[in-house]
């Protein structure tokens, strides 16, 4: 999520596809999934607070139910691990863990309502005497632009307008 105050500037990086996600071996594959059904596993997200820590929770709350251990990380590759081990599930990335889902450590989660999509932004501070930081933020959506993981997102560009006296 971006900033949002007018002295910050938000540009899309794009959006990256989420999808439930498990081992193999929680045995998950025949069945088109609920909340209800979800709530007694391990679920494992970012730290409490987060975008993502939100979204899987308001996507448990659209069925009326709440996960019962649903645990915050601040490493995505702790959550994956923990999640190919079998340990429980997770909200993550299709596009970057494609290898682990041909290779059989992971599985899709076949869910009756899809995940959000996680829009990822840069922000940062209007100063006109901060070239640099200008430079790094176009070399950023560059950077993003080339990879598979993010998909753009229009409006490119979300602004806001500097306030009076400023």
């Amino acid at each position: 999520g971006g900033i949002d105050r007018s002295e910050f500037e938000t540009r899309s990086l794009g959006v990256v596809e989420q999808h439930w996600m498990c081992s193999p071996s929680l045995s998950l594959a025949d069945h088109m999934l609920r909340g209800q059904d979800l709530v007694a596993w391990p679920i494992f997200t970012h730290s409490r607070g987060s975008d993502h820590y939100r979204s899987v929770q308001r996507w448990f709350d659209a069925d009326g139910v709440r996960p019962q251990r649903l645990h915050g990380c601040n490493s995505l590759a702790t959550m994956i691990a923990m999640t190919v081990a079998g340990l429980g599930l997770s909200v993550l990335p299709h596009a970057m863990l494609e290898g682990e889902l041909a290779a059989g450590r992971l599985m899709r989660v076949a869910t009756q309502r899809p995940v959000e999509a996680f829009e990822f932004v840069e922000s940062y501070v209007l100063q006109p005497a901060r070239l640099a930081v200008n430079v790094v933020a176009e070399l950023g959506r560059e950077i993003a632009s080339r990879s598979p993981v993010f998909v753009a997102r229009e409006p490119a560009l979300r602004t806001r307008a500097p306030r009076k006296g400023r």
